[in-house]
């Protein structure tokens, strides 16, 4: 429940839907409580028709123009050549996100042509056959089906044993880049608030690298364990992916013990 609240809210936050549609969602599918095909049709409609051709697990960044794929206003060179001469006016009118960070949309379709070589077939012994992607489809082998179930069950018992159970006290790190829709930060944040109190002293803050606001912070904790939960501003579903220097500043701040996240 708490994931498809998060992709929704995540969506209307974003403004990528409209109002009387979001209304409509939180009536019929009582605010991501509901179920039955009239509701699953309301959410499709939302999440694949109304949103347009862009990528849900990063909602700003642009998606992958190579030849084949559906949109084809600004070809890879074109956006490369953008992010190096345009001006940030020029760059907001094209769509593209002001901060790319290197980021290119298409770096899955390269590690897919690599792995297709003949050569690292060979490397990796792999089926000579065989053909690589990046999702499963259909091919001569076979499709590898996920259960998709699994994606239904509730994490936050988990969590609760984690953070409660007293013979080994642990330190937990939540994170999250507040620019996914399909784990969004309003999903985490419709759960976690109900489990543990926030430390004394501490409340929701900003963290930065280099001066910029990387990120928000909040501190739980008991008396057995503790938990942060960390937003990474602007970064997709893979945090590393489109923020590396915050990620990489979130980790080594998590594992020294920083004050700031602990």
């Amino acid at each position: 429940m708490e994931n498809v609240i998060g992709s929704i809210d995540t969506l209307y936050g974003h403004a990528m839907v409209p109002e009387p549609t979001y209304k409509e969602w939180r009536t019929l599918c009582r605010n991501g409580k509901g179920t039955g095909a009239d509701c699953e049709l309301l959410q499709a409609k939302m999440q694949y028709q109304q949103i347009g051709n862009v990528n849900p697990y990063a909602l700003d960044y642009p998606v992958c123009l190579e030849p084949g794929t559906t949109n084809r206003k600004l070809s890879p060179y074109q956006a490369r050549i953008a992010y190096t001469i345009l001006p940030p006016a020029a760059r907001a009118a094209l769509g593209l996100p002001s901060d790319p960070e290197d980021y290119d949309p298409c770096v899955d379709n390269y590690a897919a042509a690599y792995l297709n070589r003949a050569d690292v077939k060979a490397a990796i012994h792999a089926n000579a056959e065989i053909t690589w992607q990046e999702c499963s489809g259909k091919t001569p082998y076979g499709t590898l089906k996920y259960n998709y179930t699994w994606s239904e069950v509730p994490m936050e018992p988990y969590y609760e044993f984690l953070v409660n159970q007293t013979a080994m006290p642990l330190k937990i790190l939540v994170f999250s880049g507040d620019d996914d829709s399909v784990c969004g930060t309003v999903g985490t944040q419709s759960w976690i608030y109900n489990y543990w109190p926030i430390v004394p002293g501490t409340a929701w803050a900003s963290w930065d690298l280099e001066g910029q606001v990387a990120g928000y912070v909040e501190k739980f904790a008991n008396e057995w364990g503790a938990l942060t939960f960390a937003t990474v501003h602007g970064a997709g579903h893979e945090v590393p992916t489109y923020k590396p220097a915050q990620a990489l500043k979130l980790i080594s701040a998590f594992f020294n013990g920083s004050s700031w996240l602990m």
